[in-house]
């Protein structure tokens, strides 16, 4: 196993230094498009001891990264840099966000860890307000009135929607909508007596409306 003594915790990265050596594992990626910053790759990486990072690389990296860095797999990544977080949502509560340039060496780890890094939001800090709307979200619950899957116009654009309330094991509950590929994969249950536990990860947080899973340019 990999001597956790060699590696820096995510937690421990500072902007204006490159020589970093983390050990992490690939929770989720996604291509994106800004203004800003044009065509980019992102992913969420975490650490054996549990903390999480925003990291992102440039779209001409993208291939490379994808196959040296599969999700839910550990590798070895020296010199990267960091600068601070921001954005109206952001994927961890991490102050800085860590970027990938040409220069960034991945090798393959040896660490061999399962675990899948949750943070489950608690449903009552949701429902009061105090889970900070501007931070993303895993939410586990109970699906209960279940809707049909529907297809609805969006910038133009024809989108496939899902409504329904996940039920904690409190009896908790908060208004849910997922779109796209994540709405199809509900269809199936669709008016079906049965019962179906739900994993969101990643969600957003939206006023009014619980939550809310949006899978458009994710992967």
């Amino acid at each position: 196993m990999s001597k956790m003594t060699t590696f820096v915790p995510l937690t421990k990265l500072r902007p204006f230094k490159d020589n970093w050596r983390i050990q992490v594992k690939c929770l989720h990626s996604w291509k994106q498009n800004t203004p800003f910053a044009g065509d980019t790759f992102e992913m969420v990486l975490a650490d054996q001891w549990g903390n999480k990072i925003h990291a992102t690389s440039k779209r001409s990296l993208m291939q490379r990264i994808q196959r040296v860095l599969p999700i839910d797999s550990w590798r070895v990544i020296e010199h990267v840099t960091v600068t601070p977080a921001g954005g109206q949502y952001r994927t961890t509560n991490y102050k800085y966000k860590m970027v990938i340039a040409e220069d960034a060496v991945l090798s393959r780890s040896d660490l061999a860890d399962d675990r899948i890094f949750l943070s489950l939001a608690n449903y009552e800090e949701i429902e009061n307000g105090t889970k900070k709307q501007a931070f993303l979200i895993d939410v586990i619950g109970r699906i209960h009135e279940l809707g049909d899957v529907q297809t609805v116009q969006v910038s133009g654009e024809d989108r496939k929607r899902v409504q329904f309330r996940l039920v904690d094991a409190e009896g908790n509950n908060l208004a849910c909508c997922l779109w796209g590929t994540y709405a199809e994969q509900l269809e199936l249950f669709a008016g079906k007596d049965q019962t179906i536990i739900c994993l969101i990860r990643f969600a957003k947080i939206k006023e009014f409306r619980g939550i809310c899973f949006d899978s458009y340019n994710s992967s």
